[in-house]
């Protein structure tokens, strides 16, 4: 009888080893950022927990590009869980939608691949209706800036011509001053942002037609300048 019940223990002991694993559970596999303005960072934060018998071995981790990851820890004990905390940079990001993914990779015998998510909604300083300005005659055009900021204000608009064969070098380097209407519409956007027109007269240029950039100089602190590629004609 006691050889029948150590044979019992010794089965029990190797199915237990044998079972005996690292486990990876995470909090939440997509950490929303909400509405961030442009030209931010979004701290995300994961918690990554060991629900295995084994210790955990993080052997990868591998963010989308536009995303970093400080430092982790490799090694998780059974019971134990670890802060994970990746940051995005959105400069250069269109404002909308903004997802990134980082691929988590360990020994973990239920997801040894793990896919996380990082979302937010950016929300522009300012945002312009046109990203090109064509003008082929003296005619006004109209475009939009919508903004959080309540009184923002267009305090000069110049054109830059580029320098190219169709124009001579030293007008490449010299701005045109153009006139222009600014003002606040009656409108405001489902994300609350407010709506100002902003009523364009191209400048007079004698000759051949002249591509170039509009800048913008606005009262924005954080978008003081909008440079919109355009051509006059």
């Amino acid at each position: 009888m006691r050889y029948k019940t150590f044979a019992m223990i010794l089965l029990t002991a190797g199915l237990t080893a044998v079972f005996a694993a690292p486990k990876i559970e995470v909090n939440n596999a997509t950490f929303s950022g909400g509405e961030i303005a442009e030209n931010s960072k979004v701290e995300a934060v994961f918690r990554l927990t060991n629900t295995g018998t084994k210790p955990l071995r993080i052997t990868n981790v591998r963010p989308d590009c536009g995303c970093t990851v400080a430092a982790y820890d490799t090694l998780i004990a059974p019971g134990k869980t670890s802060v994970f905390k990746p940051v995005v940079d959105v400069r250069g990001m269109r404002p909308g939608l903004m997802r990134r993914g980082i691929t988590v990779t360990s020994d973990a015998a239920n997801s040894p691949t793990l896919r996380l998510m990082i979302e937010a909604s950016i929300i522009p300083y300012i945002e312009v209706s046109e990203n090109h300005l064509t003008f082929t005659s003296a005619a006004p055009g109209t475009i939009t800036l919508s903004s959080a900021k309540k009184d923002l204000n267009v305090t000069g608009i110049v054109f830059n011509p580029q320098n190219s064969g169709n124009v001579a070098n030293w007008a490449a380097n010299v701005p045109f001053n153009v006139n222009y209407q600014f003002g606040a519409s009656d409108s405001t956007r489902a994300d609350g942002l407010k709506v100002y027109r902003l009523v364009i007269t191209p400048p007079t240029i004698n000759g051949e037609p002249m591509n170039g950039r509009f800048v913008i100089t606005t009262n924005h602190p954080d978008r003081k300048e909008i440079s919109i590629q355009g051509r006059v004609q």
